[in-house]
C-alpha cells in the first residue's frame, strides 16, 4: 500500500464507490454497444444476449441520475446517442482501447512485443537485433520461452502516430537529435548514428572516384528517389538548394532502389545500414561532399521511442534494456 509523504494528500479515495465492480460492466456494455452502433452488435461483441445488454444501458442511465445517453427511438434506428452519450463514449475510448491491449497481453502471458519500426531499419537492421535479443533472452532464462512479435512498419512519422494511438508499445524511428529527450509525451532514447551514402553500379562513371558532390549527385539525370517520410525527403532536398532533387524514378522501398541501381538504371542516396556485405560485389559506395553547414543532413539518429510514463510489459521493458545495453554492437550489425 502506498504511503503518502508528509504533507502530501493521497490522490486515491479511501474506498471505491459501492457497486464499483458492477459499474465497470455497465460502462463496458455501453461502450461496445456505442462502438458497434447497436445493442445487438454490442451484445454479440461481449458474448451477451441482447436483453441483458439493454438492461445494462437502462441501469447505467439510472446510475447517471436519469441522464439520457441515447434517444428514445434508438433501438429502432440503431444506437442513436445523445450529446451526453457521445461525450461518455469519447471519455471511454482510450480507457477500453488500453484495456483491450492489457487483455491481449494477459492471454499471451505478457510475452507479446508490439513493436513499430521505421521501414529501412526494419528491413536491414532489426532482424539481426531481434535474433541477438532472442538468443540472449533464452540464455538468461531457466527454460526456453518464446515470444510473439507484432511488427508495424512505415515512416518515422507513422510510427510515432501509432505509438500515440496505443497501436505499438515500443517504436524505432529516425530523428535528427542525438540526445535523450521528451517531446509531446514521447520519450526518445538514441541508439546509433547512421550515415547517408551515395550508391551506383561499379561500372558507372561516378564510381571512378570515392566521393561525389551531393548537389550534383541528387541532380543526376538518373537519380532514384526514396519516399522515406517527410523528414527524409527534406533532408535529401536540402542537399540541392533551388530546384531540389531531380526525380527520375520514385520508390517506396530501398530494396527496390538497390535492385534498380544494380540493373544499371540509376544512382541514389540511401541509409548506410542498408548496404550489406554482398551488395559491395556490384555496388560502389561514395562519400558525399557537402558544405559544412549541410553536413548534419548526411547523418540521422536511430532512436527508440516510448510513451512517457507508460508501464511497459516485462517483455517490452526487457527489449528496451537490451537495445540500450548493446548500442555500440547494434551499430555495427
Amino acid at each position: 500500500m502506498r504511503t503518502p509523504e508528509d504533507g502530501e494528500k493521497d490522490s486515491y479515495p479511501a474506498h471505491v464507490p459501492p457497486g464499483y465492480h458492477r459499474l465497470i460492466g455497465h460502462l463496458a456494455a455501453f461502450y461496445y454497444a456505442a462502438r458497434e452502433g447497436s445493442i445487438q452488435g454490442g451484445a454479440r461483441r461481449l458474448g451477451l444476449n441482447r436483453n441483458s445488454l439493454a438492461r445494462y444501458l437502462d441501469e447505467l442511465e439510472h446510475i447517471a441520475g436519469g441522464v439520457r445517453l441515447r434517444h428514445p427511438d434508438s433501438e429502432v434506428r440503431g444506437l442513436d446517442l445523445t450529446e451526453a452519450g457521445r461525450h461518455l463514449r469519447q471519455l471511454l475510448e482510450p480507457i477500453f482501447s488500453r484495456l483491450e491491449t492489457v487483455a491481449t497481453q494477459l492471454v499471451g502471458g505478457l510475452q507479446d512485443l508490439r513493436l513499430g519500426c521505421q521501414t529501412s531499419t526494419s528491413t536491414y537492421l532489426l532482424p539481426g537485433w531481434l535474433r541477438a535479443f532472442e538468443r540472449e533472452a533464452q540464455e538468461s532464462r531457466a527454460e526456453e520461452q518464446s515470444f510473439r512479435l507484432s511488427l508495424k512498419t512505415g515512416s518515422s512519422e507513422s510510427i510515432l502516430e501509432a505509438l500515440k494511438g496505443l497501436e505499438v508499445d515500443v517504436g524505432i524511428v529516425a530523428t535528427e537529435v542525438d540526445r535523450e529527450r521528451t517531446e509531446g509525451g514521447i520519450a526518445y532514447v538514441p541508439l546509433m548514428r547512421e550515415q547517408l551514402i551515395a550508391i551506383c553500379p561499379k561500372d558507372h562513371p561516378l564510381a571512378r572516384s570515392n566521393s561525389a558532390r551531393a548537389r550534383d549527385f541528387v541532380r543526376h539525370p538518373q537519380y532514384l528517389y526514396y519516399r522515406g517520410g517527410e523528414r527524409y525527403q527534406e533532408r535529401i532536398n536540402a542537399l540541392a538548394t533551388g530546384e531540389g532533387a531531380r526525380r527520375q524514378m520514385e520508390f517506396d522501398t530501398i530494396a527496390a532502389i538497390k535492385e534498380t541501381v544494380r540493373a544499371g538504371l540509376g544512382v541514389s542516396i540511401i541509409p548506410g545500414g542498408a548496404v550489406r556485405r554482398e551488395d559491395r560485389e556490384w555496388l560502389a559506395v561514395l562519400n558525399l561532399e557537402v558544405p559544412a553547414h549541410l553536413a548534419p543532413r548526411l547523418t540521422r539518429v536511430i532512436a527508440v521511442v516510448i510513451r512517457e510514463g507508460d508501464e511497459l510489459t516485462p517483455l517490452a521493458r526487457e527489449f528496451l534494456q537490451f537495445l540500450q545495453e548493446h548500442r555500440k554492437a547494434l551499430a555495427g550489425t
